[in-house]
């Protein structure tokens, strides 16, 4: 991978997971549901982490912009079209508002991050992780490798929170 595409990825990775931590920090402060809320707060909170992992990364003024706090998604969409999804899920919920979720919009929020979001990063982390092929990959593969397990581990906890809330048995339980 040359160094334009690295920056590339840092930058789309670091943006993908800015806007997340906005969009499920702010569901989690707004839900009406403990449950709700107690399962997005931490998935939040590891989104911007995340973010602040990929930031790191992220050469300043590439591009005439100082990098993922932009509102503009990048120009190259290395996590497969998230922008577009997450500005479908925000629409109805409203990541910026104040308004409260009731338990119908809670339970979307929920939805969004463990079927939208953090798929859609997963697989992103995985590309990221097969293109990166040579010693100069070395440190963006470990954030990489690093915020795929945690990710993983974040949809997987979400996961069984959305089966437990919704009735259904998970994997485990079936």
């Amino acid at each position: 991978m040359n160094a334009d595409d690295a920056a590339d990825w840092a930058r789309s990775l670091a943006w993908a997971e800015q806007q997340a931590f906005v969009s499920v920090g702010g569901w989690a402060a707004r839900s009406q549901s403990d449950a709700v809320s107690a399962a997005l707060a931490p998935v939040g909170a590891h989104h911007g982490a995340r973010a602040e992992w990929w930031r790191a990364l992220w050469p300043a003024r590439r591009g005439g912009s100082d990098g993922p706090d932009d509102a503009v998604p990048p120009e190259t969409d290395r996590v497969g079209g998230l922008a577009r999804e997450l500005e479908a899920l925000t629409g109805p919920l409203g990541p910026r508002s104040t308004e409260p979720l009731d338990e119908a919009a809670s339970m979307a929020a929920l939805g969004g991050s463990t079927q939208v979001i953090l798929p859609r990063l997963i697989v992103a982390y995985d590309e990221f992780l097969k293109a990166a092929t040579t010693i100069a990959d070395h440190p963006t593969r470990r954030v990489a490798d690093l915020s795929l397990q945690d990710a993983s581990t974040d949809w997987r906890a979400l996961t069984r929170k959305l089966h437990a809330l919704a009735g259904r048995p998970t994997v485990g339980e079936a």
